[in-house]
C-alpha cells in the first residue's frame, strides 16, 4: 500500500507540480514587469471571491462521494441529479460573484472591473460544475492519470497566456485574470465528453426535490467548514484591505502566502490520493492503518517543511527579481509550517464525512476561521503583517487537533492519535524554523541535517509499522 500511495501521490501532486515549477522558473522574467501592488490588487480580489466559493457547489461534493462508497450501483443517478441542480444554482452564484467583484474592486483597478467580472464569472456559467465531477469520478476510482494529465496541459497554457500578457503585453496583474478566465474554462470543458458520452453522466435538468432536499440537509453544513477555509486563508488580506496597510503592503504578505501555497499544494495531492483509502479503511473499521498512515504523513511533511524553510532566504532571491518583492521571505516560514496541519486533520475529519458527521465538522472549522479573523482584526495593525502570518499558523493548529477534544466525537476514534505530542513537536519545530531562517547558511545547513537525522530515526524505530503498510491493500 505504501508503494501506491506515493506513487499516486506523485501522480496527484505530478499534475499541479510540473505547470507550477515552471511558473516558479518564469517568476524572474515577469516579476521585472511587475510590482507589489500588482500583487496587492490581485490578492485582494481573489481573496474576496474566496469567501463564496463555498456557495458554488452548496457542499454537494460530499453527497456525491458518499453516493459512490454506500451505493455504488445506483451513483450516476444520483450525480446526475446533483448536476442538474447545479447547472441552474450558477445563475445566481454568477450574479452574487459580480455583485461581489464591483464592491471589493480596489481603486487602482476600478478602469478594468468589468473585464475582471467576465473573466472569473463566465467560465464557471458556461461549463457549469463539470470539473468537480470529472475530477471526482476519477479520484474515487483511482485514476490520477487523467487528473494529472489536465492538470499539467492546463498548468502550461496558464503559464504561456501569463508569460505573454505580463511580460510582452505588459498589463500587470491582468495578465493573471486572463490566465484564470481561459483555463477555467478550457478545463472545465475538457470534462465534458468523458462526462456526458463515455460515462453517461448528464445533468438531469427534472431533478427530483425529495432528493436534492435530503442531500441539501448533509451537505449545506458543509458551507461553514468550508467557509472556514476561507476566513484562514484569505480573510487576513480583507482586513488588511479594510484597515491602514496599502496595496504594497498586502502585496508582499501575498508573495509570502502564494510561495506556501506551493508546499501546500504538494500536501494536497497526498491528500487527495489517501482520501478514498481512508473510506475504504473506515469501511472495513481498520482504524490502526488509518492512524498509522497519519502520523507517518505528518512526520514526513514536518521535515519537509523544516527544511524548505531553511532556505527561504535563497530560494526568494532566486524567484523574485525585484528586492520589494523577496525581502519578506521570513513571512513564509510561518505559512509553510502551518501547512502541517494537514496530515492530522485528514485522518480524523475522513470519518466525519464517511459517517455524515457532517454537523460536527463545521463546528470545528469555523472557530478555528473565527479565531483568526478575530485577532487580526484587534491586533493585526499594531503588531504588523507577520502577526497574520503567526494568526493562521494558531489556527490551523487548531482546527487540526480540536476535534479529538470533543466530547460527542469520542466514539469515532478507537485508536491513539497522540494529539499533544504531535502539536507540541509541530510547534517546536516551528520555533527553531522561525529562529534559524534569519541565521548564517551554516547554522540552517546543520539544522536540516538534524531533522533529516531525526526523521530518519523515527523511521528505523517504526519500521514494523512501514512493513506492515505494505502489505495492506486499500
Amino acid at each position: 500500500m505504501l508503494k501506491k500511495i506515493f506513487s499516486y501521490s506523485a501522480i496527484y501532486g505530478m499534475g499541479p507540480f510540473v505547470p507550477k515549477v515552471a511558473s516558479i522558473l518564469i517568476l524572474p522574467l515577469i516579476t521585472k514587469h511587475l510590482t507589489n501592488v500588482d500583487y496587492g490588487i490581485y490578492g485582494t480580489l481573489m481573496a474576496y471571491m474566496a469567501g463564496i466559493t463555498a456557495l458554488r457547489t452548496l457542499g454537494l461534493g460530499v453527497s456525491l462521494s458518499n453516493h459512490f462508497y454506500h451505493s455504488p450501483g445506483m451513483y450516476k443517478w444520483a450525480w446526475r441529479q446533483i448536476y442538474g441542480f447545479l447547472f441552474f444554482w450558477n445563475i445566481p452564484f454568477s450574479i452574487l460573484a459580480i455583485g461581489l467583484v464591483l464592491f471589493a474592486i480596489p481603486p487602482e483597478a476600478n478602469h478594468n472591473k468589468w473585464l475582471i467580472c467576465a473573466l472569473l464569472v463566465i467560465p464557471n456559467l458556461i461549463s457549469g460544475s463539470s470539473s468537480m465531477f470529472g475530477n471526482l469520478y476519477y479520484q474515487v476510482h483511482q485514476k490520477p492519470k487523467q487528473i494529472a494529465s489536465r492538470n499539467i496541459v492546463f498548468g502550461f497554457i496558464n503559464i504561456a497566456v501569463t508569460y505573454y500578457t505580463i511580460a510582452v503585453l505588459k498589463i500587470g496583474y491582468m495578465g493573471w485574470f486572463w490566465a484564470a478566465g481561459i483555463t477555467g474554462l478550457l478545463t472545465n470543458l475538457s470534462y465534458f465528453f468523458p462526462l456526458f458520452y463515455k460515462e453517461k453522466i448528464k445533468p438531469i435538468f427534472n431533478f427530483k426535490w425529495r432528493l436534492m432536499k435530503k442531500q441539501l440537509a448533509v451537505s449545506l453544513p458543509q458551507i461553514p467548514h468550508q467557509y472556514a477555509y476561507y476566513l484562514l486563508n484569505s480573510s487576513d488580506r480583507i482586513v488588511m484591505d479594510n484597515t491602514s496597510f496599502s496595496q504594497a503592503n498586502i502585496g508582499n504578505y501575498n508573495v509570502a502566502y502564494t510561495f506556501g501555497s506551493y508546499f501546500a499544494m504538494g500536501i494536497e495531492a497526498m491528500s487527495t490520493t489517501l482520501s478514498p483509502m481512508f473510506k475504504a479503511m473506515l469501511r472495513a473499521k481498520d482504524e490502526k492503518t488509518l492512524r498509522d498512515i497519519g502520523l507517518f504523513w505528518l512526520a514526513f511533511t514536518l521535515t519537509l517543511s523544516f527544511i524548505i524553510s531553511m532556505f527561504l532566504k535563497e530560494i526568494f532571491q532566486l524567484l523574485f527579481s525585484n528586492e520589494s518583492l523577496w525581502q519578506n521571505y521570513y513571512l513564509g516560514v510561518l505559512i509553510i509550517m502551518a501547512m502541517n496541519y494537514r496530515p492530522i486533520y485528514s485522518t480524523f475529519v475522513s470519518r466525519l464525512f464517511y459517517f455524515e458527521r457532517t454537523n460536527t465538522i463545521w463546528q470545528i472549522t469555523l472557530v478555528a476561521g473565527l479565531i483568526n479573523v478575530i485577532l487580526n482584526i484587534f491586533l493585526l495593525k499594531k503588531f504588523g503583517i507577520e502577526f497574520a502570518a503567526l494568526t493562521t499558523f494558531i489556527a490551523f493548529m487548531y482546527m487540526a487537533y480540536a476535534g479529538f477534544f470533543y466530547k460527542n466525537l469520542k466514539d469515532l476514534v478507537t485508536e491513539n492519535y497522540h494529539p499533544i505530542t504531535c502539536l507540541l513537536i509541530t510547534i517546536l519545530y516551528t520555533i527553531i524554523a522561525r529562529w534559524a531562517v534569519l541565521e548564517q547558511l551554516t547554522t540552517r545547513i546543520i539544522c536540516a541535517v538534524l531533522a533529516c537525522i531525526i526523521f530518519v530515526f523515527y523511521l528505523f524505530k517504526n519500521k514494523h509499522l512501514l512493513k506492515r503498510l505494505q502489505l495492506q491493500n486499500y
